[in-house]
């Protein structure tokens, strides 16, 4: 018996096409997952939300503040600094007051929020220490736009910084905001 090669195409065609599931129906499965993983991010933000705030360290200035984290970055070589937010004072103060403010944090589970900031934050402190060559530099002018307010702390954002280091001019836009918490300063987002 001789068997006709497009009919057996058909068949495993046909039968490939009955056994396989409908790809929307594991979509929506991925989706609803995905769902509940930022109900859940969002549910453990908000369990930080609270009338007043605290953070260690801090200084009684934006530009104090500013003038320390370079001065930091300027003469250490590794990323945990101490003149910007720890890593819990993120998750217990910053991410609570900036949630639904339009962040990425608004679409992005937690741990891999968390994971985004560290890798930008890294990135933006080597440029900065590219920039400054590990040469002392001054400070010769800031500009800073308008205050925001996140809930119970306050936002300032530079707008333009600019530094002399060895006698040329260097603008520098990896500091994207200092943060205020109870009459404390310290720098909170850094990016490339």
């Amino acid at each position: 018996m001789k068997t006709n090669p497009l009919i057996i195409l058909l068949l495993l065609f046909v039968i490939g096409c009955d056994s396989k599931q409908d790809w929307r129906a594991d979509l929506e499965k991925v989706n609803e997952q995905e769902e509940l993983r930022m109900a859940d991010s969002k549910a453990k933000i908000r369990s930080y939300m609270k009338d007043s705030y605290t953070i260690e360290t801090g200084f009684s200035s934006k530009e104090e503040a500013l003038l320390a984290f370079l001065t930091e970055v300027q003469k250490t070589t590794g990323f945990e600094l101490k003149t910007i937010f720890t890593s819990l004072e993120k998750e217990t103060v910053l991410f609570p007051n900036t949630l639904g403010f339009g962040t990425a944090l608004d679409v992005t589970p937690l741990e891999e929020y968390k994971k985004l900031i560290q890798e930008r934050e890294n990135m933006g402190i080597e440029r900065l220490r590219e920039k400054m060559q590990g040469s002392s530099f001054s400070l010769t002018e800031i500009k800073w736009e308008k205050p925001r307010i996140y809930n119970k702390i306050n936002g300032y954002k530079p707008h333009s910084i600019e530094l002399t280091i060895k006698g040329k001019q260097v603008k520098v836009d990896q500091v994207k905001m200092i943060f205020e918490v109870n009459g404390k300063y310290k720098v909170g987002v850094i990016a490339p």
